[in-house]
């Protein structure tokens, strides 16, 4: 089967994706390693193998295909939460920071702004971390399951999210 265009690769993708949503990683790289040898840029793909490789733990991995992800597209912003992610796994908060800077500065991605404020929490920048926790606060969704997570912080650090 010929897949030239969007539709069809779609298609191809989607035994895949189940594979991913059942964390049956070891069984979707391979295929996803034949499917991006034949599309290279197809960023679904590249994004679904490097969160693969970040589930498995093979962190370089994960790492070097979400940078070229956004060498493709440098405003794919779910590759670079998730390039983002595995500086803040590795505890680098410093490094994390610097990728998702233009989320932050977008306003639009609460989860980056999240962990940005977490980020600069452990750096000890108290009011900078306060700042962007309030301001994660502000798009997300009550039902998310991040507002726990940042209701306990704002107790923790004594401020209010309304």
């Amino acid at each position: 089967m010929s897949a030239n265009n969007d539709s069809e690769q779609r298609q191809r993708l989607k035994p895949i994706l189940e594979l991913m949503k059942a964390e049956n990683y070891e069984s979707a790289i391979p295929l996803l390693k034949e499917f991006v040898g034949e599309f290279p840029a197809n960023e679904v793909a590249l994004g679904m193998l490097a969160a693969a490789y970040q589930q498995l733990g093979m962190t370089d991995s994960s790492r070097e295909l979400f940078q070229q992800i956004l060498a493709q597209n440098e405003r794919n912003a779910l590759a670079r939460f998730h390039l983002g992610m595995t500086y803040f796994q590795e505890r680098s908060w410093t490094e994390a920071l610097k990728i998702w800077e233009p989320l932050v500065d977008s306003g639009e991605d609460f989860a980056a702004t999240f962990y940005s404020g977490i980020c600069q929490a452990n750096l000890g920048n108290k009011n900078l971390a306060i700042e962007l926790l309030k301001a994660s606060g502000h798009n997300m969704p009550r039902n998310h399951p991040l507002f726990q997570q940042l209701e306990k912080i704002a107790t923790e650090l004594n401020f209010s999210l309304s």
